[in-house]
């Protein structure tokens, strides 16, 4: 099975497996785009759910592109977590069905134990379902639905 990566070597595994599907990156952020749409990959250690419902109700980010920078609308976020305190941003998300459709929820914390990730992911996003596959397939986690919480 191998050792467990570090949370931002498995986002940067799958930023490198996204380029080399043909998929547009950049070199500054977690943020690929696809068909038009632009996906952001945050990984996280820990955060305060009311600065989460700040941030996901800002859907624009500034992308680096060589010296200059743009605004670009964020039509879906992977939360890639490492510590169960992100149990209370699934519960945030579970009572926001609006939230649901453009961010996912993966919880690794269990996954340097047990290669386990418990998710909410109802987005459509076939960026963030590559996520999981990666998840899956490369470095061998088992995907949980979180369901009820």
């Amino acid at each position: 099975m191998g050792i467990m990566p570090e949370i931002w070597e498995i986002v940067d595994g799958f930023k490198k497996r996204c380029q080399l599907k043909g998929l547009h990156t950049f070199e500054h952020e977690y943020v690929v785009e696809s068909n038009g749409e632009y996906h952001s990959l945050k990984w996280i250690c820990w955060l305060h759910p009311s600065t989460f419902e700040s941030v996901v109700r800002h859907v624009t980010h500034k992308i680096q592109e060589g010296e200059a920078y743009r605004l670009v609308n964020i039509s879906y976020t992977a939360w890639i977590c490492v510590n169960t305190s992100c149990e209370a941003l699934m519960q945030i998300m579970v009572k926001n069905p609006e939230l649901l459709t453009r961010n996912a929820i993966f919880n690794l914390s269990q996954a340097y134990a047990n290669r386990v990730c418990l998710k909410i992911n109802e987005t459509v996003s076939a960026v963030i379902k590559d996520f999981e596959r990666f998840l899956e397939n490369k470095l061998k986690i088992a995907i949980k639905s979180a369901g009820q919480i």
